[in-house]
C-alpha cells in the first residue's frame, strides 16, 4: 500500500469507528465525555429582567430633569423575589443580579446618587433600559446550547449546570490496550544492556489517554514471536475496546503486526502514513 496523509488518516480510522453505549454521569463525573444528547436551555436566560448594577431601579421618565429625590420603599438583594412595586416618584434599591420591580424601566448607578433618610436624590437622567439585562437576552428557552457529540469541558459543563443537567448522557470512555512490540524492550525500572532498550512509547501513549480522562487503559510488552502476538491481541480484542500497537509495522523478518492483524481476520485499511518526526516550530512550543 501507498503512504497516505494524515488528515486521509484520520478520516478513514473516523469513518469505521462507532459510538460506544451511552450513560447518565453525575455532572462532576461527566467531564472528558462526549454528549450523547443535545442540551438546551430549560428557560429563558436571564429567567427575569435583572440589574446589572448596583444601583436604584427607577422610572426613566420621573429623571427627565435632574437633580430629582425619589421616595426609596425597599431593597431586592440577588437571590430574593421582588416585593415591591415602582411607582411614580420612588426607587427601589437593587443590587447587581437582582430583579427588577414592576412598573421599573431603568437603573441608575448607585455611584450617580446620594442617599440619606429614605430619599434618593439622582444627579443624573437615565434612558430606559439602562443597567437592565432583559429576559431572555443571553438565551431563549429552548435554544440548543451543546450539541450531540460535543467533548465536555469546563465551559460545557458550567452550561449544563445551568439548564439543570445534574446527570447529563455521555458516550462511555473506551477501554484501552496498549501493547509494545519488541525482543529489545525493557520495564522502565530493568537494567538495560546495549543491545536493549527502555520502553518508552507504552508510558508516553497511557499517560496522553488519562490526560483524555481514558481510566481503563492496559499496557504491555510483547516479545518478536508471532504466535505470542496473535494470543495476546485475540485476549486484548476480548476485553478491550481500543487496541494501540507499537512496533512491528515495518517490512523487516520481525515485524509481525500486520501478520498477526490478518490472522485475526481483521481489516487492514491503511499501512503507513506520510508523516515524520521533526523538530518543533516555536508556536508548538509556546501553545
Amino acid at each position: 500500500m501507498s503512504l497516505i496523509n494524515p488528515d486521509k488518516a484520520l478520516g478513514i480510522v473516523l469513518k469505521h469507528t462507532r459510538p460506544l453505549k451511552s450513560l447518565r454521569k453525575p455532572l462532576g463525573e461527566a467531564v472528558g465525555h462526549c454528549l450523547a444528547e443535545d442540551i438546551r436551555a430549560d428557560r429563558d436566560m436571564p429567567p427575569a429582567d435583572r440589574s446589572a448594577m448596583d444601583g436604584f431601579a427607577v422610572r426613566s421618565s420621573d429623571l427627565e430633569k435632574c437633580p430629582r429625590t425619589l421616595e426609596l420603599w425597599g431593597e431586592v438583594p440577588a437571590g430574593k423575589p421582588t416585593r415591591f412595586r415602582v411607582r411614580p416618584g420612588t426607587c427601589v434599591r437593587v443590587l447587581t443580579g437582582g430583579n427588577i420591580p414592576p412598573d421599573a424601566d431603568a437603573v441608575v448607578m448607585v455611584e450617580h446618587t446620594l442617599e440619606a433618610d429614605g430619599i434618593v436624590t439622582v444627579k443624573k437622567p437615565v434612558s430606559a433600559g439602562a443597567n437592565i439585562r432583559l429576559r431572555g437576552e443571553e438565551t431563549a428557552k429552548g435554544s440548543l446550547l451543546l450539541s450531540k457529540g460535543t467533548l465536555l469541558g469546563s465551559a460545557q459543563i458550567g452550561l449544563c449546570a445551568a439548564t439543570g443537567k445534574a446527570r447529563p448522557r455521555v458516550y462511555s470512555h473506551p477501554s484501552v490496550a496498549v501493547l509494545c512490540t519488541g525482543e529489545e524492550l525493557r520495564d522502565v525500572s530493568e537494567r538495560v544492556r546495549l543491545h536493549q532498550l527502555r520502553d518508552s512509547n507504552g508510558p508516553t501513549i497511557c499517560a496522553a489517554l488519562k490526560t483524555l480522562q481514558y481510566t481503563q487503559v492496559s499496557h504491555q510488552r510483547i516479545p518478536d514471536n508471532l504466535g505470542v502476538l496473535v494470543a495476546r491481541l485475540e485476549r486484548a480484542a476480548a476485553k478491550h475496546d481500543v487496541i494501540i500497537l507499537t512496533g512491528g509495522v515495518s517490512v523487516g523478518k520481525y515485524d509481525y503486526v500486520a501478520k498477526a492483524v490478518a490472522k485475526l481476520g481483521a481489516t487492514i485499511r491503511f499501512h503507513g502514513v506520510a508523516m515524520k518526526p521533526g523538530k518543533p516550530q516555536l508556536h508548538d512550543t509556546l501553545s
